[in-house]
Order: C-alpha cells, then sequence, then structure tokens
C-alpha cells in the first residue's frame, strides 16, 4: 500500500502546483496476498478520485485483467528465453565483427 500512497502524494503535488490532474495504477502481477493489496488506483485531486470511486467496479475488474496480461506476458517472455537458450550458443558476437577482429576469412579485415 506504501508504493500507491507515495505515489499519490506526488500526484497531489503536481495538482496543487501546477493544476495537472495525475491518476495512475500500481499493480503487483505476484501471487503474495501482501503484494495484491497494494494494487489499485491513486489520483492527486479529489475530482480525480470521486471518478475512480464512482466506478469502483469496474476497477476492480481492469486490475485484474491488466494483472492477468502482465502475467501472462512474464510467462511467454520466460518460454521464450528458454528457447532461445537451448540454441547451442550460436549467437555471434556481433562487437568482434564490428571492430574487425573476427570475419570469415581469419585475417581481421585487413587487406594485404
Amino acid at each position: 500500500m506504501a508504493v500507491r500512497e507515495m505515489f499519490a502524494k506526488s500526484a497531489l503535488y503536481w495538482h496543487r502546483t501546477y493544476g495537472i490532474h495525475v491518476a495512475g495504477i500500481v499493480i503487483y502481477p505476484g501471487d503474495e496476498e501482501s503484494g495484491r493489496q497494494a494494487s489499485g488506483f491513486f489520483a492527486g485531486s479529489d475530482i480525480v478520485k470521486a471518478l475512480i470511486d464512482a466506478q469502483r467496479v469496474d476497477a476492480k475488474h481492469m486490475i485484474d485483467e491488466i494483472t492477468t496480461i502482465l502475467k501472462l506476458r512474464k510467462q511467454e517472455a520466460r518460454i521464450l528465453e528458454s528457447m532461445q537458450g537451448g540454441d547451442g550458443g550460436n549467437e555471434s558476437n556481433s562487437a568482434d565483427e564490428v571492430d574487425g577482429e573476427s570475419d570469415d576469412n581469419g585475417d581481421n579485415g585487413e587487406d594485404e
């Protein structure tokens, strides 16, 4: 919950100082209950807070949907990473190739 409060205080500063309405969402996609309790909307102005509160049911649904999407993307990234990691180390070292330290004929890019 502390992270949401910190963002809310910052949003309040921007609203009071510059008249900018700042709102956002904090999402913890993990499985720990304490982290999930930190998820939610924040806002710095009373007007935006009232708009969020008026749509509380929709806001919870939105948080759940975004959390699910974040978990899916993380899982997809892990799968992709494990697939790429299993290629037998065939990746070239592009930094060496750019520096001319390695090329197809082994002459370090120098002409005779």
